[in-house]
Order: C-alpha cells, then sequence, then structure tokens
C-alpha cells in the first residue's frame, strides 16, 4: 500500500476499525496518544500521520483493513486506480496476471467477461475456441438414434450413409472457425447435416458453449430442401407393365410391388414387413389401448391391415393396408431379406416403374377414391401433416376401415386385378 494514497478520511476509517476490534484503552496504548488525541483523530479535527498509520495497519489484518476501505479505496491505496477515476493500466494488467492464476478468481473474470462483452466477443472471435477432436464414438450414435431434439435417424442405412461421411470429412480434425468454414462449404450438403448433428451432441454434452454452439449452427446452413411442384405422368400401361412383368418373373419383387402399391408404404417399410412377417403375434397398440393380433382383416370388405408399428423417427409406418389375398402371398415369403439397393437396382435394370413412385400413385388414388385426404395421410403414416382437430378428435383407424375398400376398388381396376 502506498501510504501517500491514503487519504485522511480512509486513515480514519481504518483508525475507528482499530478501535472497533480492540478498544479504545488499546489503541491509545500503542499510538502513545491521551483520550482527546484519539477522539480529535476520529473526528478528523487532527491528523494521522504515516508513524501513526503503520502502527494501526498492523493491529488489523490485511481483510480488516480492505473491509475498512472498500474495494475501491482499497484500489487507489494500492495505486490500481486513481482518485480522478482514472487506470493505471500496467499495474491493473499485472493485477490480472498474477491474479488469474487463481482458478476461482479466473472463473469470475470469464464470467464476467461473457455476461457483460458477449456480442464483442462474438464479433472478435467468431467462435469461442475450444480444443475439441471430433470423433464418431458409439454414444454419438445412441445420440443419432434416440436423443436428438427433432427428427431422429430412424434407418441403418442412413446412419451408415452419416458414419461414412463422418469418417472421411470430419474424423479426427479438430472443431474450429476454419473448419467450420470449410464444411458451410462443402460440395456434399449431407456433410453439413452431419456436421450440425455432431455440433447438437456437443453441446448436449456440454463440451461447447451456447456461443460457439449458436455460431455454428447460424453460419453452417443445413441441407436445403427445395420444394418445387412437379408433375410426375405416369402411364397405366406402363403401371401394367411392370406387373405383368413381375408377376411372371419375380414373385418376391412383384409381392413387394403389390404392398407398396396397395399401402403407399416405402419400400424399407415393405422389405420389413416380408422379413418380420407374424400376423398371429399379439401385440400392445398405443392407438387402441390395448391388446391385438398385428394382422386384422374384414373378410366382407375384402382387406387387410397389418401393424408393422415403427413409430417415431422420420419416416414412421404404423398399419399398411393390403386386400385379402396378398396376406398368402406375403406368407409365402415370410422371414426373406433384401436390401433396398438390390431390389432398385432390379426395377432400374428391367425398366420397371420405380419403387419411389408407386406412393405418389397410391396418394393420388386414395385421395380421388375415397375424397379424404386425411384418410391417405393415415393410410401413409404421414401423422405429421395431420391437423391437431383430426389427430386427436376423430376415430381416424374407424374412418379409414370404412373407405379403404372404395380405394380399393380402384387400386384393382387400374392395374388389371378386378378382372380375376
Amino acid at each position: 500500500m502506498d501510504l501517500s494514497k491514503v487519504s485522511q478520511d480512509d486513515r480514519r476509517r481504518i483508525l475507528s476499525r482499530a478501535v472497533e476490534k480492540l478498544g479504545r484503552g488499546v489503541v491509545r496504548e500503542i499510538l502513545e496518544i491521551s483520550d482527546v488525541t484519539l477522539w480529535r483523530m476520529l473526528s478528523g479535527k487532527a491528523v494521522i500521520g504515516d508513524d501513526r498509520l503503520l502502527k494501526i495497519l498492523q493491529l488489523l489484518s490485511r481483510d480488516e483493513v480492505l473491509e475498512a476501505l472498500g474495494a475501491r479505496r482499497s484500489l487507489i491505496a494500492c495505486g490500481i486506480l486513481y482518485e480522478d477515476g482514472g487506470i493505471n493500466r500496467a499495474a491493473a494488467i499485472e493485477f490480472i496476471r498474477e491474479a488469474s492464476k487463481d482458478e476461482y478468481f479466473k472463473r469470475l473474470l470469464l464470467d464476467f467477461v461473457v455476461a457483460n462483452y458477449k456480442e464483442e466477443l462474438k464479433k472478435i472471435l467468431g467462435i469461442v475456441p475450444e480444443k475439441v477432436e471430433l470423433k464418431w464414438d458409439p454414444e454419438f450414435e445412441e445420440f443419432l438414434r434416440e436423443r436428438k431434439r427433432r427428427r431422429k435417424i430412424a434407418t441403418e442405412e442412413t446412419l451408415r450413409y452419416y458414419r461414412s461421411l463422418f469418417m472421411k470429412y470430419l474424423e479426427g480434425k479438430e472443431l474450429s472457425r476454419e473448419l467450420a468454414e470449410e464444411v458451410a462449404r462443402h460440395r456434399n450438403k449431407w456433410v453439413r447435416n452431419v456436421f450440425r448433428h455432431y455440433i447438437q451432441y456437443l453441446f448436449y454434452r456440454r463440451e461447447i458453449s451456447g456461443e460457439t454452439y449458436g455460431w455454428i449452427m447460424e453460419y453452417v446452413p443445413s441441407r436445403s430442401y427445395r420444394l418445387e411442384p412437379r408433375a410426375y405422368e405416369i402411364r397405366v400401361e406402363d403401371l401394367r407393365r411392370t406387373f405383368e412383368y413381375l408377376r411372371n418373373k419375380h414373385g418376391l419383387y412383384y409381392t413387394i410391388y403389390l404392398i407398396m402399391y396397395f399401402s403407399g408404404s416405402r419400400l424399407a417399410h415393405a422389405l420389413k414387413l416380408v422379413e418380420s412377417w407374424s400376423p398371429d403375434e399379439i401385440v400392445f397398440i398405443e392407438m387402441l389401448g390395448r391388446d391385438s393380433a398385428r394382422l386384422v382383416c374384414f373378410d366382407e370388405k375384402g382387406f387387410c391391415r397389418y401393424y408393422l408399428g415403427l413409430r417415431g423417427g422420420s419416416k414412421p409406418c404404423e398399419w399398411i393396408y393390403m386386400p385379402k389375398e396378398l396376406v398368402q402371398m406375403i406368407e409365402r415369403y415370410r422371414g426373406v431379406r433384401r436390401s433396398r439397393t438390390v431390389v432398385e437396382r432390379y426395377a432400374k435394370r428391367h425398366g420397371l416403374i420405380q419403387l419411389k413412385m408407386l406412393r405418389k400413385i397410391n396418394w393420388r388414388i386414395l385421395v380421388r377414391a375415397t375424397g379424404d385426404k386425411d384418410v391417405a395421410r393415415f393410410i401413409q403414416s404421414r401423422f405429421g401433416e395431420l391437423a391437431i382437430s383430426e389427430a386427436l378428435y376423430e376415430n381416424l383407424l374407424e374412418k379409414t376401415d370404412r373407405q379403404y375398400p372404395k380405394a380399393l376398388e380402384e387400386l384393382r381396376r387400374i392395374i388389371g386385378l378386378d378382372r380375376g
């Protein structure tokens, strides 16, 4: 402490603290002054010189002196702060350098800077530098499947594709502004998605700050989807030719095509149906709130529905509707496994209608035959497109069971199955 920086008011505060601690008699004896002189010094009528201030300081601990002065007057007394509010920059920098060796002070300093200069930090740094190495691990896979906030990764095929992109472009790299800029410019837009998923994972694990998370998610755009109206022209003769060819050449693929055509299900779901076919299995169906066999047939109406029960994820599939005669065909191939790629290659090689078109064809026929888009959405498990009123207050399962026979009749007629 520079005694020349300690004002008379500050000296009286320190003297008062000593009297409060030790009593007037002890202080008088140490300073070798009378009671009147002590009173005059405390009331500001007598000056407290440097020699007497040194004696008083020896009576108090460091914390007691700082308490008597207060934080601001202590900084002035130490020469870090000037009376006019100016700062001794060299002393202040040295103080911060030394004080930062204390972990508690360092945390306080960081919290203060973040709380008061957040926007300035963003502009200066762009991204908070954090030593994080990108690494694909089982916990990240589990996060993708189960813990993502929005659409979870539902299929193993998508997961494999994400893993291959990650291992090729991101594995082992250190998180940095440069990496974020590289990903944002990457020619494969799916790399952006994988990278953004990993940033969500790091934030979920609290390995990066909210500032880093926010900047990257703003700077690196997700894969964009351009939704433009498209006119898919499908000729009935091409559709009939496809089914005729498969009926004569490939029974399994003929069955898969029929499943997709009559139900509007995706290829992955049709393959799953054949592989896991267990019509008599009793399962709890949440939508019904009770147990039921997976396969329920309405003989008088000529159709059945099978509870596949793939819930959640971006591509759910609860029910698969089909004509009754299709049950025996599926039974014939129960347990058979095929990959999507193999089936798609076969269709392309033989010039057949693309499998993805069957869902679109089914949608058009369902809407035209039933006049009810909600029924069509329910059949195709497009639950996210249902309004709250339809999803919660209408019994769409019962309604669909009544309406499907209309669509079934039209579906049969178009591919010529109504002729027996």
